[in-house]
């Protein structure tokens, strides 16, 4: 499914991203991104779409699209706050990570730190 061109998310909030180094061999770094985010109605998913995209390489700026899936029936009209998570392998170390929903940048993660 395709990210949508206009977000319907109406706000978010404690955006974190953080790598995780696993040992090996082969030892790989682990991208974890989290946050909450607030749809118009019931019956929303939002998930993250699966593949990060990198926009610039030095230092190393990814982005992460979240895909809004809207209720297929009838939903309560009410304000409805979804935590979100995913994790991402990579290559290398990670300056920024953006958040963005269709034409929205949702939040611009400067500090990604290690664990």
């Amino acid at each position: 499914m395709a990210p949508v061109e206009v977000c319907p998310i109406k706000s978010s909030r404690n955006w974190r991203a953080w790598v995780v180094t696993e040992p090996g061999p082969p030892a790989r770094s682990i991208l974890h991104v989290t946050g909450t985010v607030v749809a118009p109605s019931g019956g929303y998913r939002i998930e993250f779409v699966p593949e990060l995209t990198v926009i610039k390489s030095y230092p190393v700026q990814m982005v992460a699209r979240l895909l809004p899936i809207p209720p297929e029936g009838p939903a309560t009209q009410a304000l409805v706050a979804h935590n979100v998570r995913w994790q991402w392998p990579l290559a290398g170390p990670v300056g920024t990570v953006a958040i963005r929903c269709g034409d929205k940048t949702l939040a611009n993660i400067s500090a990604v730190g290690s664990i």
